[in-house]
């Protein structure tokens, strides 16, 4: 991740009577935060903070960060607590009620922290690489959220208030322990990105078929039994990555709008300019020749 730097010391930036502190992009200090994010508003004032919108503190080794509910007088819109070693997160979080942006990435946080429910106005949540076994099933109330990430957790389930969150337009679920999806999932009208690679999904409910505006669906990497006939009705399905599960067969209402599978290329022939691949599933595989592992990009081959 790219991170610009300031230079300067945290106390010069904060007596700074030329600095408008809008954006405090204070990335990789370590050490400047050894006491916590203290250091921040120690000695000064709310003044110092009147005009900030974008916080970064990535990659500080931070391990909380009481104190951060001095800034609810800002008007902050966006902040990054990506990278470091948080556990869990205060309730004072949630009174900054002027968050749009929350990144809180590649953290050690074991539940969904409970405070970010109260930030009802965020567009943008990203809790990636942490350890989140569960979602609330008040998650719902977080409804102006646009993009949600939560790849790379522990996730065994979603709630059904999940399909509340309408104006969803990228869910990313990749590298969790989903067996299923809750019929709900289809509510999300506005879903253009449904990312649900490497889980242990068997099936997808009928109600996918309501995604209507989905472009991008990557199912890759799970244990799908049954081609799902469901894509057949996308209307504007760009790309669908179903390799590696273990489909055995392709419907014939699929064949019949998209041609038959091409054993190069993984794809189904016919599609155009959409992308339906199948590589690693035995509907590509001949009992009578073993399947080998490219060893350059992973793909399932033909012996010969």
């Amino acid at each position: 991740m790219f991170v610009k730097k300031d230079l300067r010391k945290i106390p010069d930036i904060l007596t700074d009577p030329n600095d408008s502190r809008e954006k405090m992009l204070l990335a990789r200090r370590g050490p400047e935060f050894d006491g916590g994010i203290r250091i921040l508003f120690k000695s000064y004032d709310a003044s110092a903070f009147q005009n900030l919108q974008v916080l970064s503190l990535y990659d500080n080794m931070l391990q909380n960060i009481q104190g951060i509910g001095f800034l609810s007088y800002s008007p902050i819109i966006e902040l990054n607590i990506g990278r470091n070693h948080l556990k869990s997160l205060p309730d004072e979080l949630g009174q900054l009620s002027t968050l749009n942006v929350v990144w809180a990435e590649d953290n050690e946080l074991s539940s969904f922290p409970l405070c970010l429910l109260g930030l009802t106005n965020l567009r943008r949540l990203r809790l990636s690489g942490n350890r989140i076994d569960t979602l609330p099933d008040d998650i719902n109330r977080l409804n102006k959220l646009q993009d949600f990430a939560l790849d790379n957790n522990k996730l065994g389930g979603l709630p059904q208030s999940i399909g509340e969150l309408t104006l969803l337009e990228s869910l990313v679920l990749r590298q969790n322990e989903l067996p299923a999806l809750p019929d709900t999932i289809g509510n999300l009208s506005n879903l253009k990105l449904l990312h649900l690679s490497s889980n242990a999904i068997t099936a997808v409910p009928v109600s996918l078929s309501n995604l209507q505006g989905l472009e991008y669906l990557y199912i890759n990497s799970n244990q799908l039994v049954l081609f799902p006939s469901e894509l057949c009705i996308l209307p504007i399905l760009k790309s669908g990555n179903l390799s590696n599960n273990k489909i055995a067969s392709i419907p014939t209402d699929v064949l019949q709008k998209w041609g038959p599978l091409d054993a190069l290329s993984g794809l189904l022939k016919g599609t155009g300019s959409i992308k339906i691949l199948l590589f690693g599933n035995p509907c590509l595989i001949s009992p009578s020749e073993p399947e080998v592992l490219n060893a350059k990009d992973g793909r399932v081959a033909m012996m010969t």
